[in-house]
């Protein structure tokens, strides 16, 4: 009784037919709001949020939201692992105790939230945003999942594609077949040179609409591949 006067709720898992039933007792004609919530030892301040959650339709929903991980286990039971990545935050909160404004604090969430994803896939965040930033402009919006950090750690790894830059054709560009016949050389000896060329070199990968990739170079890169057949014949 003196949870219920003095408004102190005790702890208690209220499941959410037991909420409904309490709430559609008080939309009973003549139903007394503290009637109602003395009757079923509930506070009012409680009561009160249960009723606003059922105008706004997150009655029932929060608590499937909250209860999903006993049918899913993918889904963590703790949120020890976000709160973990929070620590660097309130460590040195006192260096960036301000945002400047809501949007910029909405900024620094959706940042913190990138690098601590990329933490957890044992990316570099600093390698990772840099890559994908300088590409996503032309990036296709079809292939988005690639800049994903598990997508980009995985085409990194891959010999074919480690210290290259995949972004749109700009301007000029030859395929390898082309190149290969404007420099009189083979194909298989342009691929094990390109091997040591870098995207600012001008060695590219092209996409054509069936997303088949294929080695290009622009005309800076055709200078590079000159240098280095040059070098390789000396």
């Amino acid at each position: 009784m003196v949870e219920i006067i003095t408004g102190v709720e005790r702890r208690r898992n209220w499941r959410p037919e037991d909420k409904l039933r309490i709430l559609a007792e008080l939309n009973e004609p003549g139903a007394k709001f503290v009637d109602v919530a003395r009757r079923n030892e509930v506070s009012r301040g409680l009561l009160w949020q249960w009723r606003d959650a059922q105008r706004r339709g997150t009655l029932v929903a929060e608590e499937a939201a909250f209860s999903r991980f006993l049918t899913d286990g993918r889904i963590c039971l703790t949120n020890n692992a976000a709160e973990r990545q929070l620590r660097g935050v309130a460590l040195g909160r006192k260096a960036w105790m301000f945002a400047g404004s809501d949007r910029g604090g909405e900024r620094a969430a959706a940042m913190y939230s990138l690098i601590a994803t990329a933490k957890l896939n044992d990316v570099d965040p600093r390698a990772w945003l840099a890559d994908v930033l300088a590409r996503i402009a032309n990036h296709p919006a079809s292939r988005l999942h690639e800049l994903l950090p598990w997508n980009w750690k995985a085409a990194q790894a891959s010999p074919r594609r480690r210290g290259r830059l995949t972004v749109a054709a700009p301007g000029v560009v030859f395929t390898i077949a082309r190149a290969a016949e404007m420099l009189g050389e083979t194909v298989d000896l342009l691929d094990e040179i390109a091997d040591q060329l870098e995207p600012e070199d001008g060695c590219l990968w092209i996409y054509d609409t069936d997303e088949r990739a294929t080695l290009g170079f622009t005309e800076r890169g055709i200078e590079s591949l000159k240098e280095l057949i040059a070098d390789q014949k000396r």
